[in-house]
């Protein structure tokens, strides 16, 4: 399906349609004694941001403060990819960094604007 001119809503839509990704349950992480809260520090507080646990298949939103973006009690030493997205005038601003959780906050280092087919392929490279 191709995609046209739309909205951050729709973004977040078609993100989670054309991936095998699933939200994660409220209850995803009760059974691990040791949980953190991520911290990471954004460069670019307007966009959408969501956290992808790739062993579990699954995506967590976080908790936006200012410049500041959380993601409370989640296991750490969990492979993961921060994914965010915004559109900007006819492309999408787009930022994808995969790091381990931990007690350390992580700072958000780089973002690219892309096309809206561009943005389908990235999202697409999540199932793998």
């Amino acid at each position: 399906q191709e995609i046209t001119k739309s909205t951050d809503e729709d973004l977040e839509y078609y993100t989670y349609s054309i991936s095998n990704l699933g939200w994660i349950n409220c209850d995803r992480f009760y059974k691990y004694e040791d949980v953190i809260t991520q911290s990471i520090t954004l460069k670019n507080q307007d966009l959408e941001y969501s956290l992808v646990f790739k062993d579990i298949n699954s995506i967590l939103k976080g908790i936006k403060n200012k410049n500041e973006l959380y993601f409370n009690k989640i296991p750490p030493n969990q492979n993961v990819t921060l994914i965010g997205y915004k559109i900007k005038n006819d492309s999408i601003i787009y930022c994808c960094e995969s790091f381990s959780t931990s007690k350390v906050n992580y700072s958000l280092i780089k973002e690219n604007v892309i096309s809206f087919n561009e943005f389908k392929t990235e999202i697409k490279k999540l199932n793998n």
